[in-house]
């Protein structure tokens, strides 16, 4: 089961990579990248959408913590924020 919580969190890239992140005061370090992969939706909408819907670029990451919990994480492309997205029971 997931649970969606779509809230910031602080990251910590090492060569590019994703090596840990904080979210909600504690910080998690990242044993293992599962899977990434792009998500670009609603491409054919101006950037600031239409009737409240807008468009996203997104880079996601799942990750495995060191104490074994299972995240995934984006990026929006377009400024550079990172969302924990889901967290894995």
């Amino acid at each position: 089961m997931t649970h969606r919580y779509l809230q910031p969190v602080t990251v910590t890239l090492t060569a590019g990579r994703l090596t840990a992140f904080s979210w909600r005061g504690v910080h998690y370090a990242v044993a293992e990248v599962l899977a990434s992969w792009h998500l670009r939706d609603r491409w054919w909408e101006p950037a600031s959408g239409e009737g409240g819907a807008h468009a996203s670029d997104r880079q996601y990451s799942r990750v495995r913590t060191a104490d074994h919990q299972v995240f995934d994480l984006y990026v929006e492309r377009g400024n550079g924020q990172w969302i924990l997205d889901s967290v894995y029971d």
